[in-house]
């Protein structure tokens, strides 16, 4: 049996091991799927698209109605309109939100090889961007429960589809699952 002070030092040896083990350390596991998701999300803009999915959370891979209560403080990027053209704003670009969230638009390179998002953190931005079919951004979260901590996320997203009539966006997405990973395409997939 152990006495009280063995069992407060292991206590304080293991509460020192948790606390050494950092958000951005996966305790080696590193291999991932990347499970591309297919979302719809819809205009802000509209009135009569309200109660359609209008934001998306990368780090749970879902499309939230920004009306809906529990959507607060859980999603990265919306759409609304912009002039004529449907463009993509992240939480952080709304009034009043104070989310890390980001996109950083890719070019030169194509959704499948998009290998790691941006280190430079001045290539993102929170919106809103005009968007056109093709295109590809690397994505940063909010930040979430990760490990011990709160911390981002990175994905990427292609867009599929703009239709400005229907105040929808079609997209596909792959997010990194482990925090402050910039890595996006799963070690196993190189």
């Amino acid at each position: 049996m152990l006495s009280a002070f063995k069992l407060a030092r292991l206590f304080l040896v293991s509460a020192g091991i948790a606390s050494t083990v950092g958000c951005g350390d996966d305790l080696g596991l590193d291999d991932w799927s990347a499970i591309p998701d297919t979302v719809t999300i819809f205009s802000l803009s509209r009135s009569d698209l309200i109660n359609l999915p209008s934001a998306y959370d990368f780090v749970n891979h879902s499309a939230l109605r920004v009306e809906s209560p529990v959507a607060a403080g859980r999603w990265d990027l919306a759409v609304l309109h912009e002039g004529s053209g449907l463009a993509l704003v992240t939480a952080g670009g709304f009034p009043g939100q104070n989310s890390r969230a980001a996109i950083a638009a890719i070019t030169g390179t194509t959704f499948d090889e998009l290998a790691e998002a941006p280190e430079d953190t001045t290539r993102y931005t929170v919106g809103p961007v005009v968007v056109q079919p093709g295109q590809v951004f690397a994505v940063r979260t909010r930040r979430a429960e990760c490990s011990f901590s709160l911390s981002v996320r990175y994905g990427k997203m292609r867009v599929l589809d703009v239709d400005p009539a229907a105040g929808s966006v079609r997209f596909v997405a792959i997010t990194n699952p482990f925090c402050n990973d910039r890595e996006l395409i799963p070690p196993n997939e190189d």
